[in-house]
C-alpha cells in the first residue's frame, strides 16, 4: 500500500497530520466509492495497464465510519490491484493535498486493512512479486480437495450446460489442511462482492467450500486460479437428516456473464441430491442470486414427471370459469404430496417451491392473457393471506419479506417469528387506513412483475439474459447456439389468429406492377454472389384443348429456343457462358396447373442479375412461336415423352387417371399426346401461349446475395413495367375431381415392372393453411403420418413380413384435390397380403390408437427436425427460399418465417395429444374416395380378390377383432457400460487449413476441422484400406452381402426398428459400407448429438454380428425380388451387356444371379463384415462441422480411443500392395446393338472410351491436386478429365439437341477407380457418353456424336466453349468452397470425402494456368488433348456392329482418333491425361413388339 502526493519526489508512508491555524473551509469528505478503484489482474502486465477494466464493488462506503466518506484529503485517489492468481492486494494511493478539517484525516491504512487484512501488500515491487513466488498458491491449497465435476463432460441434470474444460469444481472442509488459509485469502472478495455477508467462522468443521478451479496449461506446470466459489454449511435436523445452507456464492468479476454461476449452482444441486440430504436452503439471498435461483429450479420442476398432473389439475380449475368474480377463491397451493416428493426428489426447500408453484402455473396457462384476470386473483389472494399468515398449513406462522420501496408507514408490516416458534398474534391491518387496498394492489403488481421475468426468462433466453443468468457457459462456443431453440418462449396462441401477415409473405419485398405481374425480392447470403430467380406461371395442361394436348409444355422448351431476343439457343450459350449451367441452374417445369422458370446464376458482376431478369421478361411474353423453332424442339420434346413411356412411366399415368376419373385432369397429362408433339401447328402453340401467359396470373421472383433489394425491384420494373400481354386477362377455370363413396379398384399387369406393388390412396379436397389452428392440424396430420410409418417399417422387419417396404404420405396432387397415399412393395403373388396388412394397420389405429410412447417418439423427431432447421436458419439456401415463394404465389401457401414457425411447433407439438393423432386415421376409410391398386409382372390378384380383403377387414374392425399394437421394449442408453478413454500419442497441427490430426492409443487416426458452413451438423468419415477387391472370387458373393445382411441384423448392437425408437429426437446417421478398396464408416449429425454419433460407432467396432435365421431370411428373400425385378427389366439386358464387353465378363462387375444368391454363406458375409470393423488401428477417421473441441476431444478419446485393439492387426493393408479390380479391357473397337424386346420402343446409347493412364512425369504433379471422392470410394479422378468430360457433355448436347433437335438430354461420365488407389500404379476406367433417342435414328446419331468427337479432337473446342466450361467449373469450385470439406492428410496427398476440392482453393485457377491458359495454349493445342492415343499402346481399330441379322461393318475415319501427333511439350506432358486403349459403341436397340 502505498501513498503519493503528486507533487512529492517520491512516495510517503503516512501523511502528516496539521494542527488547525484559524478558521479553515469545512471538509465535506469525499465518498469512498467515487475514489476508490479496484482491478482484478492475473498477471504484472496488466498492472497499471490502461486496457484493464476496473470492477464494482458492492458499496465500499460501508467500510468508511460514519456516513462512509475519506476526510482530509484534495484529489484523492486510490487504485486497488487484487492478484487473482495469489489473491495477494496493493494499493496504490495518491492526492494532491491534505487538510485537517474538523472531521480530522482518515486512516487510509487501518481502513483498507480492515477490508484485505494480511493480503494487502505495502510495496509495489513485492505485490509484483507475487505473480511469480505465489502463482502455486491455488494449486497447493486444493491439492487436497475433492475433485467432485470437470468442465466439458456430461451435463449433470437436465439444465446442465456445457462448461470449458479446463474447469473443475473442488470441495474442500473448512478443517481441512490449507482451507482455512485459503478462505482467509477469499474474505476480502467476500466483503467486497458479496452483499450483506460476512466472514464464516472456519473453526467451525460443518462448513464447506465449493471451489471453481481453472486449470490452465502452461509450458511447465499447470496454472490454477479462483473462478468462484461457495461457502456450504451442513446442519441437522431431527431425528436423522441433515440439511445444506448455502451461506456465500460469488463468480469473480472477470468471469461473470459465461453460465459459471448457474453451472456452480447445479453441482451444488446434484451433491444435495447424491447424499440425499433433507433439503437445501438459502441464507438471506439477495434478490438478484435468488431470481437466478428461481429460474434454475423451475427449469428443474418443468423436467420433474411428477408433479405434471398437479400443475394440470390446478390449470384446468383455474380456466373453468371466473374466478375473479367468486367470493371464496381456491388457494391452488400445491398439494403436501407433492410438495414432499420435489423435497424428496430435487432437495428444494418447501419456501422455495411454493414460489415457483405460481410461475409454473403461469407458465402452463395458454393463452396467458385470458386467464390473466383469473390468475391476478390468485396471486391476489396468496399476497393477502402472506400478510395475514393464514398459510394453509401453517395458518399461525408467516414470514413475509416486503419490498424496501414501500414506505416504512405502510399498514402491511413485515412480522417474523421468533425461534421457529409460531406467533401468537398474526399482523393486524389497520382498517382505517384509506390506501390499504391499493398497498395491496402494488404488492400483487410487484409479485407478478417478478413472476413475468422469471417466466420470461426460462421461456425466451436471448443472448443478453444469457448472460445475465449465467445459464449457458461460453459464448464464444458454437453448440451452445442449441440453446437457442432450447429455451425459445412459448407462445400464447389465438388458434383463430391468421398465420403471417397476408398477403405479404415474411421476409419478402412484395408487390404488383401496373400490368399484374406480382414480384417477390429477398436478400439472402447463401451462396454468396449468386442468386435464384423464378419465373411461374399459373398455366398448365389442364387449360389445353384436345389440339392442345401437350402444347404447355411444348412452350416452356421453346422458351429456352427462341424469344424475341435470342433465337437459337443463344439463351441457354449465354447463362452457360456466365456459369449457370444447362440443367442444374437453367431449367423449367410444367405440371397440371402452372409453368415454373428456374435460374440460378452468378451476381457477382453487377449486368448479370439485369440480363437473367431480363430473361425471364423474355419468358413472360416474348417467347416466339415459328415453325422452324417448333420443329428444332420436337425431337427433344418426344424423346422425354419416350423416356416416360417405361413401366414406372405407364403404371403412374394408369393411376393419375384412376384418381382423376371424371375430371379433365384425367386426360391433361402434362407430357401430352405423342400425335400432337409430332404435328401440332405452330400457329396452335403460339395461339395458346398469347392466351393463357397473361402478367396478371405470372410472378416473378428473386432471392439472393444482393447488395440491397431496392435495387431489384427496381430492375424487375426496368425490364417488366413495359411488357403487355396481348389479350385481356383470361378467368382461370377451376376443374373439380368428382368425390365418389365406392371404392375403385385396378389390377394393373406391367411385364416389365420392376416387382409387386400396392398403392391405396384417399383422396378428400385441399384443405385451406391460413390459421393457427389449421397450422396444427398440419402438424398432427405429420405426427399421425410419422407415427403410422414407423409401425409400418416395423411390420417390413417382422418374421416372414406382408410387404418389404411400405409408407403413407400426404401430397396435393391438383389444385382442388389432396391424397393420403398408402404404397408398398411385396414378393411376387404378395399384394393381397399386402393390402390387408396395410388396411389392417390402419384399422388398428382407429381401435385402439396410437400409445402415448408411440406420439412421444414422434414429436422428439419432429421437435428435432424443426430444431435443427431453426438453429440453421441463416444458412438456409435461396433455392429454398425461392421455392417458398413460388408456393405463396401458386398455392397461397404461408411464409412466415422459420423463427415464428419454429416458436409456433414448440409451442404446439406438446399440445397435440396421442388422441388428437389417431383421429386422422378416420380419413384413410375405404367408403369414400378410395383407390385401390394393384401392380404385378404377372397377374395374381383380382378385382374380386381385393374386394373380399378390404371386406374382411372391415368386418374384423366392425366386430373389434384386431388386436392392439404390441411395443417392445426400448433400451434407454446406446452404450450400456461406457467404455475406458484413450490417450493421445501424438498429435500434429496444420494451421494453413485448420486440421488437427490426432494419433490415439489404440493406433487409431483422427483428423479434425471446425468449419461453419452449417450450425447444427457435424460430418465425418472413417476409412480403412483393404475391400472386396481383396478377396478371392469364391469368397466375393457371399462377404459382399455382409453390410446388407449385418444391417438387417443390427451393426450397431440393436434392430433397425429398435434403434429407431431409441435415437427418437436425434438427429444422427451413421452407416457402414464395404467397398473395393475400403471399408468406411460415415456419419451426419447435429452437434449436441456427437456423442450419440460416436457411441454409435463404438459400438460397430464391439459389436460380433452373429446371422440370424428371421433376419438373414428376410434379406434374401428381398434380394431373390430385386434380382428377379431386374430380370425383367429389358435394360438389365443392356447393362449386362455393356459391363461384359467393357469389363471382360468380371465376376466383380457381373450381376449377381438367383443361383449364385442361393449359394450365399450368412455365417461368412457376418466374419467377414466383423473383421472389417474390428481394427481401430487401420482406420482413419475425418471429422469436420461445427465442432468444440473442448467437447468433441473428450468424447473422441473416450468412444473412439476406447475401442480395444486386437492382439493381432485386421485387415491391414497398404494402399500400395492393394489388389486392382480384377477386369480386362476390350481389345478391339465394337459397334453392337443389344436387343430386348420392349412394351413400347425405346433406345439407349453408350460410347464407351476405355482408359489408361500410366504413371509418368505428369501423374507426380497432378497428384498434388488429386481427388479421391465419391461417396467414400476412392474414385481417383483427374481434373482435367472433369473438364473434359463436361466440354464433350455439353457438346453433345448442343449438337444433337440444340443443332439436330433429336435428344432430350446427354451424360458424360468418368470412371478411373478400376486400379488400386496407390501413388505409384497406373489408373484404369472409362470415359463414356449416354444418351436416349428414337431407336430408328440411333445408328444415326451415333455417326453424328462420333463426327462430333473427331471434329473436337480435330479443330478443338472453340474460345467459347472453353470459356463456358471453365466459368461454369469457376462457380462450382466457388460454391464448392462454401460447403463443408473433409481434409485428411494421408501419405502426403489431401483427400477430399465431401464435393471436390482442391489443397489451396486453386485448382481452377491452375486449370487455366497450365491446361487452357490463352494466352499459352491455343485452341487447336487444347484439342489435342481432348482425345489421342499413347503410341507406346496402339489398339486394333475395328468396329463390330451386331444386328438380329449379323453384318460387319468398318468405319475408316475412327481411325483418326488414333493418329499420333506431333509431340509439343504440352501433348507430352497430356499423355497420361488421354490415353485411349480402345473405343467400345454400345446401342440398345429396343423394338417395339406386340403383347399378343
Amino acid at each position: 500500500m502505498v501513498q503519493k502526493h503528486q507533487a512529492a519526489a517520491g512516495p510517503v508512508t503516512e501523511p502528516k497530520k496539521r494542527r488547525r491555524v484559524g478558521f479553515s473551509p469545512a471538509d465535506t469528505g469525499v465518498e469512498a466509492n467515487e475514489c476508490i478503484k479496484i482491478y482484478l489482474v492475473s498477471s504484472k502486465e496488466e498492472v497499471d495497464s490502461p486496457d484493464i477494466s476496473c470492477v464494482k464493488p458492492v458499496d465500499l462506503n460501508d467500510f468508511f465510519d460514519g456516513d462512509g466518506k475519506i476526510y482530509g484529503y484534495q484529489g484523492l485517489k486510490i487504485n486497488v490491484w487484487i492478484n487473482s492468481i495469489s489473491l495477494h492486494s496493493y494499493a496504490d494511493i495518491t492526492y494532491q493535498s491534505t487538510t485537517n478539517g474538523d472531521k480530522g484525516i482518515t486512516d487510509l491504512k487501518s481502513a483498507l486493512q480492515n477490508i484485505f487484512a494480511e493480503t494487502i501488500v505495502d510495496n509495489k515491487d513485492e505485490f509484483l512479486q507475487t505473480f511469480s513466488t505465489q502463482k502455486d498458491f491455488i494449486r497447493n491449497m486444493v491439492s487436497n480437495g475433492e475433485v467432485i465435476h470437470s468442465g466439458a463432460t456430461h451435463g449433470i441434470s437436465n439444465n446442465s450446460q456445457v462448461v470449458p474444460s479446463d474447469l473443475q469444481v473442488i470441495r474442500m472442509e473448512i478443517g481441512s489442511p490449507n482451507a482455512g488459509l485459503l478462505y482467509s485469502r477469499l474474505v476480502p472478495l467476500v466483503l467486497l462482492f458479496v452483499d450483506g455477508s460476512n466472514p464464516i467462522d472456519v473453526t467451525d468443521p460443518d462448513w464447506h467450500l465449493y471451489l471453481l478451479i481453472q486449470k490452465k496449461e502452461e509450458k511447465e506446470d499447470p496454472l490454477y486460479r479462483i473462478v468462484g466459489f461457495t461457502a456450504i454449511y451442513k446442519f441437522y435436523r431431527y431425528p436423522d437428516r441433515l440439511r445444506m445452507r448455502l451461506s456465500q456464492i460469488l463468480v469473480l468479476p472477470s468471469f461473470q456473464g459465461k453460465g459459471l454461476g448457474s453451472y456452480l449452482m447445479e453441482v451444488v444441486n446434484n451433491v444435495a441430491i447424491t447424499e440425499n440430504v433433507y433439503d437445501l436452503t438459502v441464507e438471506e439471498p439477495s434478490e438478484k442470486f435468488q431470481h437466478i435461483r428461481t429460474c434454475i429450479d423451475i427449469n428443474r420442476l418443468r423436467s420433474f414427471d411428477p408433479i405434471k398432473p398437479d400443475i394440470d389439475s390446478a390449470v384446468q380449475t383455474l380456466t373453468k370459469g371466473k374466478l375473479s368474480k367468486k367470493a371464496q377463491i381456491p388457494r391452488f397451493t400445491p398439494p403436501l404430496n407433492a410438495i414432499e416428493k420435489v423435497r424428496e426428489s430435487l432437495k428444494i426447500n418447501k419456501k422455495q417451491f411454493l414460489k415457483c408453484w405460481e410461475i409454473l402455473i403461469y407458465l402452463a396457462l395458454d393463452p396467458i392473457d385470458k386467464y390473466m384476470e383469473d390468475y391476478t386473483s390468485v396471486i391476489t389472494n396468496h399476497v393477502r393471506t402472506d400478510i395475514l399468515g393464514k398459510d394453509i398449513e401453517t395458518p399461525k406462522k408467516q414470514v413475509v419479506d416486503v419490498p424496501s420501496s414501500f414506505e416504512p408507514e405502510a399498514s402491511f408490516v413485515v412480522f417474523k417469528s421468533v425461534n421457529g416458534e409460531e406467533a401468537n398474534t398474526n399482523v393486524q391491518v389497520d382498517e382505517n387506513k384509506p390506501d390499504q387496498e391499493q398497498q395491496l394492489k402494488q404488492l400483487v403488481e410487484e409479485r407478478i412483475r417478478e413472476i413475468k421475468l422469471v417466466a420470461e426468462k426460462v421461456s425466451k433466453i436471448c443472448p443478453e439474459r444469457e448472460r445475465e443468468m449465467d445459464l449457458i457457459a461460453g459464448e464464444s462456443s458454437k453448440v451452445l447456439r442449441k440453446q437457442g431453440f432450447r429455451s425459445l418462449k412459448l407462445m400464447s396462441v389465438d388458434m383463430e389468429q391468421e398465420l403471417g401477415n397476408e398477403p405479404e409473405p415474411f421476409g419478402a419485398d412484395y408487390g404488383r406492377l401496373d400490368n399484374g405481374l406480382v414480384y417477390y425480392v429477398r436478400r439472402n447470403s447463401k451462396p454468396r454472389m449468386r442468386a435464384a430467380l423464378a419465373l411461374a406461371v399459373k398455366v398448365g395442361s389442364v387449360l389445353e384443348e384436345e389440339d392442345q394436348r401437350g402444347v404447355a409444355h411444348i412452350v416452356e422448351h421453346l422458351a429456352f429456343s427462341a424469344t424475341t431476343r435470342y433465337t437459337n439457343h443463344d439463351i441457354v450459350k449465354f447463362l452457360e457462358s456466365i456459369g449457370a449451367e444447362f440443367g442444374p441452374c437453367q431449367n423449367a417445369m410444367t405440371s397440371a396447373d402452372e409453368t415454373i422458370y428456374e435460374l440460378f446464376v452468378p451476381v457477382d458482376k453487377p449486368e448479370l442479375l439485369s440480363q437473367a431478369i431480363s430473361i425471364l421478361a423474355e419468358f413472360s411474353s416474348e417467347i416466339r412461336v415459328s415453325n422452324e423453332d417448333l420443329e428444332k424442339e420436337r425431337g427433344a420434346v418426344m424423346e422425354e415423352y419416350r423416356g416416360n413411356r417405361n413401366a414406372t412411366g405407364r403404371m403412374q399415368d394408369s393411376h393419375w387417371q384412376l384418381m382423376m376419373e371424371g375430371s379433365k385432369y384425367a386426360e391433361r397429362l402434362p407430357i401430352g399426346l405423342e400425335k400432337v408433339i409430332r404435328s401440332v401447328p405452330a400457329a396452335t402453340v403460339k395461339q395458346f401461349y398469347q392466351k393463357w401467359y397473361h402478367l396478371c396470373n405470372m410472378a416473378v421472383v428473386a432471392v439472393g446475395d444482393f447488395p440491397d433489394t431496392k435495387t431489384v425491384v427496381d430492375l424487375i420494373k426496368t425490364h417488366f413495367e413495359d411488357k403487355r400481354s396481348s389479350s385481356e386477362p383470361p378467368e382461370i377455370p377451376v376443374f373439380p375431381v368428382p368425390s365418389h363413396e365406392e371404392t375403385r379398384f385396378s389390377c394393373f399387369v406391367e411385364s416389365e415392372a420392376a416387382g409387386s406393388a400396392v398403392m391405396i390412396s384417399y383422396k378428400m379436397p385441399v384443405s385451406d393453411l391460413k390459421t393457427v389452428k389449421d397450422y396444427r392440424d398440419m402438424l398432427a396430420e405429420s405426427m399421425f403420418l410419422h407415427a403410422l410409418n414407423q409401425r409400418l417399417f416395423k411390420i417390413s422387419r417382422r418374421k416372414d413380413p406382408p410387404f418389404f417396404a411400405c409408407s403413407v404420405a400426404a401430397d396435393v396432387l391438383v389444385s382442388p384435390l389432396k391424397a393420403y397415399i398408402m404404397s408398398s412393395s411385396c414378393k411376387e403373388k404378395g399384394t393381397l397380403a399386402s393390402l390387408e396388412s396395410m388396411l389392417l394397420e390402419v384399422a388398428r389405429v382407429r381401435l385402439h390408437g396410437f400409445s402415448e410412447r408411440e406420439i412421444s417418439v414422434v414429436r422428439a423427431l419432429m421437435m428435432s427436425e424443426i430444431e435443427s432447421a431453426y438453429l440453421e436458419r441463416d444458412q438456409v439456401q435461396s433455392t429454398s427460399l425461392r421455392d417458398e415463394y413460388i408456393q405463396h404465389f401458386l398455392h397461397k401457401e404461408p411464409v412466415i418465417g422459420i423463427e415464428y414457425e419454429a416458436q409456433l411447433q414448440k409451442t404446439l407439438l406438446p399440445q397435440i395429444s396421442a388422441s388428437d393423432v389417431s383421429k386422422y386415421s378416420e380419413k384413410l376409410r375405404t367408403s369414400c374416395g378410395c383407390v385401390i391398386k394393384s401392380m404385378e409382372p404377372k397377374s395374381a390378384a383380382t378385382i374380386d380378390d381385393m374386394r373380399s380383403v378390404v371386406s374382411k377387414v372391415n368386418s374384423l374392425e366392425e366386430e373389434k377383432m384386431i388386436a392392439p399394437w404390441d411395443e417392445e421394449k426400448i433400451p434407454e442408453e446406446v452404450v450400456s457400460e461406457k467404455p475406458t478413454p484413450g490417450d493421445i500419442t501424438h498429435q500434429l497441427e496444420y494451421p494453413e487449413v485448420g486440421v488437427t490430426e490426432l494419433t490415439l492409443s489404440n493406433g487409431m487416426q483422427v483428423c479434425y476441422k471446425s468449419t461453419d458452413f452449417l450450425d447444427d451438423q457435424v460430418l465425418f468419415t472413417g476409412f480403412s484400406y483393404g475391400g472386396l477387391s481383396e478377396l478371392p472370387e469364391s469368397d466375393y458373393i457371399s462377404c459382399s452381402m455382409g453390410s446388407t445382411i449385418a444391417g438387417e441384423i443390427g451393426m450397431f448392437g440393436y434392430k433397425p426398428s429398435m434403434l429407431m425408437d431409441m435415437l427418437a429426437g436425434k438427429r444422427v446417421e451413421v452407416s457402414a459400407r464395404l467397398g473395393p478398396y475400403m471399408r468406411t464408416f460415415s456419419c451426419d449429425c447435429s452437434p449436441t448429438d456427437l456423442e450419440t454419433a460416436l457411441q454409435l460407432v463404438y459400438q460397430l467396432f464391439t459389436t460380433n454380428v452373429m446371422p440370424q435365421e428371421e433376419e438373414v431370411g428376410i434379406v434374401m428373400q428381398m434380394a431373390e425380388e430385386a434380382v428377379r425385378a431386374r430380370e425383367r427389366d429389358p435394360y438389365t439386358v443392356f447393362a449386362n451387356r455393356v459391363k461384359e464387353l467393357n469389363y471382360g465378363n468380371s465376376y466383380f462387375f457381373r450381376p449377381i444371379r438367383i443361383s449364385e444368391l442361393r449359394k450365399v454363406d450368412p455365417l461368412k458375409a457376418c466374419e467377414y463384415f466383423n473383421s472389417c470393423f474390428r481394427d481401430p488401428s487401420t482406420f482413419t477417421v475425418v471429422i469436420v462441422g461445427n465442432l468444440d473441441p473442448t467437447i468433441a476431444v473428450p468424447l473422441i478419446l473416450q468412444y473412439l480411443g476406447g475401442i480395444p485393439k486386437p492382439p493381432q492387426p485386421v485387415l491391414n493393408f497398404n494402399r500400395d500392395d492393394l489388389k486392382g479390380l480384377p477386369f480386362t479391357f476390350p481389345t478391339k473397337i465394337t459397334r453392337e446393338f443389344v436387343r430386348s424386346p420392349m412394351v413400347e420402343a425405346q433406345c439407349s446409347v453408350q460410347l464407351c472410351f476405355p482408359v489408361q493412364l500410366t504413371n509418368g512425369t505428369m501423374y507426380k504433379d497432378v497428384l498434388m491436386h488429386l481427388l479421391l471422392t465419391i461417396k467414400f470410394m476412392i474414385d481417383r479422378r483427374n481434373p482435367l478429365y472433369r473438364l473434359l468430360g463436361k466440354l464433350l457433355e455439353t457438346k453433345i448436347i448442343q449438337f444433337l439437341r440444340f443443332e439436330h433437335g433429336q435428344i432430350y438430354s446427354a451424360e458424360v461420365s468418368v470412371f478411373l477407380g478400376g486400379n488400386k488407389p496407390s501413388r505409384t500404379a497406373d489408373l484404369r476406367g472409362d470415359i463414356s457418353v449416354n444418351f436416349s433417342c428414337d431407336p430408328e435414328i440411333s445408328s444415326k446419331l451415333v455417326d453424328l456424336a462420333l463426327e462430333e468427337i473427331v471434329r473436337l479432337q480435330e479443330k478443338g473446342p472453340s474460345q467459347e466453349d472453353i470459356s463456358a466450361i471453365l466459368e461454369i467449373e469457376q462457380r462450382a469450385h466457388e460454391n464448392g468452397l462454401q460447403e463443408k470439406l473433409l481434409l485428411v492428410r494421408q501419405d502426403s496427398t489431401w483427400i477430399s470425402i465431401k464435393g471436390l476440392c482442391w489443397r489451396f482453393g486453386r485448382l481452377l485457377q491452375d486449370f487455366r494456368r497450365r491446361a487452357f491458359a490463352n494466352e499459352r495454349v491455343t485452341c487447336a493445342t487444347n484439342s489435342a488433348s481432348c482425345i489421342t492415343a499413347n503410341p507406346s499402346s496402339p489398339v486394333q481399330e475395328t468396329v463390330h456392329c451386331c444386328y438380329s441379322h449379323a453384318a460387319e461393318i468398318s468405319f475408316g475415319f475412327l481411325s483418326s482418333i488414333f493418329k499420333s501427333r506431333s509431340e509439343t511439350p504440352y501433348i507430352r506432358d497430356t499423355k497420361i491425361l488421354a490415353g485411349i486403349a480402345g473405343l467400345g459403341v454400345l446401342v440398345f436397340g429396343i423394338w417395339r413388339y406386340s403383347r399378343k
